[in-house]
């Protein structure tokens, strides 16, 4: 017999139907964890929210804890069911929930989350909401790692957020959430350069195609299996893509109110006081790789250009007073 597979030595049912309605599979087998399941699908907000099926697959790899068939029906191991603790049975219920959208966001709208690691992201920080800290590692515990240690303490709904009605909106937020929060908290203004943000970028290619292969060959139209590796390079990413993502960090740099940090860009470009004009230092943003913030957020970036130069001519008329002899020759 092979060990992988559960065959009709374990359920006598097998041969006539290895797909089992849930509650039909616990009554014939396990009729006293049905509470339990009940249990489970109240708190797990799964009642009155997914409108398919709930089955048993009876030929599920025993290594397997369910799946999502990517229509309308959530499977679970049988043995899981049989055999698992109420947080490991939710654990999986709550990770092929998410595949098949059934929690809404914040405006009601339903959204199936296709990549592994925000479904089990997500699914960690709901488990934690419902059941605390249980300790539960599953197969995709590398990947959430990686995007934790790039996104620290996250919680559920800034997650939610980030994922769009579209595999490409949420792999453009994505990679600005990882690049473009980065940049800024370094607080670094040579990270701000677009040359360095792609260096970023690139640097990182390798990890984040690992956590997003799915929505990024869902993006570019590669072709590619449910459960293939991402064949979309960095270049092709950066030729299709710069924009939209110079157009999100310039937003996040407004909204993060650095000013401060633009001020900081400003008094670095090499714009003589004699030749402090606006349009003088707009050419020295571009010359420097600040450009996508004129492109982007203009009207910002011009308050805040004119806020620098008010503030020059403040200091150089404060100097004059102070020291008329050095202007008298």
């Amino acid at each position: 017999m092979n060990p992988e597979i559960l065959t009709l030595n374990r359920f006598e049912q097998v041969s006539l139907n290895p797909e089992i309605e849930i509650f039909d599979f616990l009554s014939a087998y396990a009729p006293q964890r049905i509470n339990l399941l009940n249990n489970i699908l109240n708190k797990t907000g799964f009642k009155g929210h997914f409108d398919g099926d709930l089955i048993v697959d009876l030929k599920m790899a025993s290594n397997a804890g369910g799946y999502f068939d990517m229509e309308d029906t959530i499977a679970i191991n049988p043995l899981i069911l049989l055999t698992g603790t109420e947080e490991e049975i939710a654990h999986i219920l709550i990770h092929e929930s998410h595949h098949a959208g059934i929690y809404p966001n914040k405006n009601g709208k339903k959204i199936k989350i296709i990549e592994e690691v925000l479904t089990e992201t997500l699914t960690i920080a709901m488990m934690k909401q419902i059941y605390g800290e249980v300790g539960i590692v599953s197969g995709y515990q590398d990947i959430v790692d990686i995007l934790s240690a790039y996104v620290p303490g996250l919680t559920y709904l800034q997650i939610y957020e980030k994922i769009s009605n579209g595999d490409e909106n949420t792999l453009d937020n994505m990679i600005e959430l990882i690049v473009g929060k980065s940049v800024l908290d370094s607080k670094n203004i040579i990270q701000l350069q677009w040359e360095s943000i792609e260096a970023i970028l690139k640097s990182q290619w390798k990890k984040i195609s690992c956590m997003f292969p799915r929505i990024m060959n869902s993006t570019f139209n590669t072709n590619a299996g449910l459960h293939d590796e991402s064949k979309v390079s960095f270049e092709e990413y950066i030729s299709n893509k710069a924009q939209g993502l110079q157009k999100k960090i310039a937003a996040r740099f407004k909204e993060s109110q650095n000013s401060h940090l633009l001020q900081e860009i400003l008094s670095n470009l090499n714009v003589k006081n004699q030749d402090l004009t606006i349009d003088n230092i707009i050419k020295e943003l571009y010359a420097k790789g600040y450009g996508y913030l004129v492109n982007y957020e203009l009207k910002y970036t011009l308050l805040e250009i004119e806020r620098y130069i008010q503030n020059k001519k403040k200091l150089e008329s404060i100097h004059l007073a102070l020291n008329p002899q050095i202007y008298s020759n």
